[in-house]
């Protein structure tokens, strides 16, 4: 049985070695090199929010006599009710800061954790001084090239800003790193979390797909979804295969803690429906799924009750199952920060999980669609061409992962 040790526990925040290696990066670049603005690229599930509580909570004690003014920036209400909870137990202070969106409007200003939209609505740039926050962080800053940010961050010139990302690289070539003097102030990707024991090493196997995607409409960088799914809807054979393929690779189906991502509602109902008559249960949920059956599913999945919840999205973001040990990627994914989302699903830490076993299903895709960006992820530091990579069987993946490659009938982007 493995043992682990995790980024952070809920009652007690520690600050662990990793940690403070990025803590102390943050703090060299600043000092040494005189960059007040840094971007912290952090593998989902290594913290990276717990990092920049402590950057703040050392900012602190380094200013006691100035406001130390703090702006905490997010897309979503759930990111920033977790981040308000992390803030307060580092900082030891249970009134520390301030929920700011719709719902929430804050008595002061100096200590608060807004959403983007709310920021936007309540024109705050035009309310503050552009020197008010003496520190600002971002999260998910890899959305800054949106319009909605460009406003704060062009109004805005605090003493520190920090931005946070797992995925720094953009699928449209826009380079997030100019905000930063195109310097990535500290880093610890996919690769190294596993070699460093934070997340569950990976065995992913990549399966020739029965579909044939290259007739499927490519449109600004992604498949039409209908079309998408539609293809994939009704389709015996293509189902046929994901279950010889399960048997396969999958040692005791009845271990199996799984999620399916698939293209749309329908074929997440369509592949539970399919799973459960082929003996395997299974179940589906999507956006309009309530908190109690949500709920109910996944107390079921992990008792084992059923091996499988397929979705469309739901599992993107927000939702954490550190028991699944199996991922099945039933679409191709034009977003590295979707992908990594889902993958992230299955390397969570758990007792008695080793090892977590990913079936991508990569069918003959349309020519400018490329697979690249999502092998360059699973590597460790290598300057060899992923074709390479492939042909020599990944020997750059982390410590204790394997991948296999099966080759595709019609040639897409490698």
């Amino acid at each position: 049985m493995a043992t682990h040790h995790t980024a952070y526990q809920n009652d007690a925040y520690t600050n662990y070695p990793f940690q403070k290696d990025i803590l102390d990066k943050l703090e060299a670049e600043r000092k040494v090199h005189n960059r007040r603005k840094n971007l912290l690229v952090a593998a989902t599930g290594t913290g990276k929010t717990v990092i920049s509580a402590f950057d703040y909570q050392r900012y602190c004690k380094e200013h006691p006599d100035k406001p130390n003014r703090l702006l905490f920036v997010a897309h979503r209400l759930d990111i920033l009710k977790q981040s308000l909870l992390c803030f307060r137990g580092i900082l030891r202070d249970a009134n520390f800061g301030d929920l700011f969106d719709g719902n929430n409007k804050p008595n002061q200003l100096d200590h608060v954790f807004v959403s983007i939209q709310t920021f936007n609505s309540q024109k705050l740039d035009k309310v503050l001084n552009p020197d008010f926050y003496d520190f600002i962080i971002i999260d998910e800053f890899h959305h800054a090239e949106a319009k909605s940010y460009q406003t704060l961050l062009n109004h805005f010139n605090p003493d520190i800003l920090l931005g946070l990302t797992a995925t720094p690289e953009r699928m449209d070539g826009k380079d997030i790193t100019d905000y930063f003097d195109g310097f990535i102030g500290a880093q610890i990707r996919l690769p190294e979390a596993i070699n460093r024991q934070l997340l569950c090493p990976f065995q992913y196997f990549c399966i020739t797909d029965t579909v044939d995607l290259s007739h499927v409409r490519f449109e600004m960088g992604r498949y039409v979804a209908s079309e998408l799914e539609e293809a994939y809807l009704a389709n015996k054979q293509r189902v046929d295969a994901i279950l010889q393929s399960v048997d396969k690779y999958v040692t005791d189906i009845s271990q199996v803690i799984g999620i399916g991502f698939c293209a749309g509602v329908k074929h997440a109902k369509f592949m539970a429906d399919s799973f459960t008559s082929a003996g395997i249960p299974s179940t589906y949920l999507d956006g309009s799924s309530s908190t109690d059956e949500r709920e109910q599913a996944k107390k079921r999945l992990t008792k084992k009750e059923i091996h499988f919840i397929f979705t469309a999205d739901l599992f993107n973001e927000g939702v954490d199952i550190p028991e699944v040990n199996t991922l099945l990627f039933l679409r191709p994914t034009e977003s590295l920060t979707i992908f990594l989302q889902q993958l992230w699903r299955g390397l969570r830490l758990s007792e008695g999980k080793d090892v977590v076993t990913v079936l991508d299903f990569i069918g003959a895709a349309n020519k400018k669609y490329s697979f690249e960006w999502k092998f360059r992820a699973l590597m460790d530091k290598t300057k060899n061409p992923v074709r390479k990579e492939i042909e020599h069987g990944f020997t750059s993946l982390p410590s204790g992962c394997c991948s296999k490659y099966s080759k595709l009938r019609h040639q897409s982007k490698i």
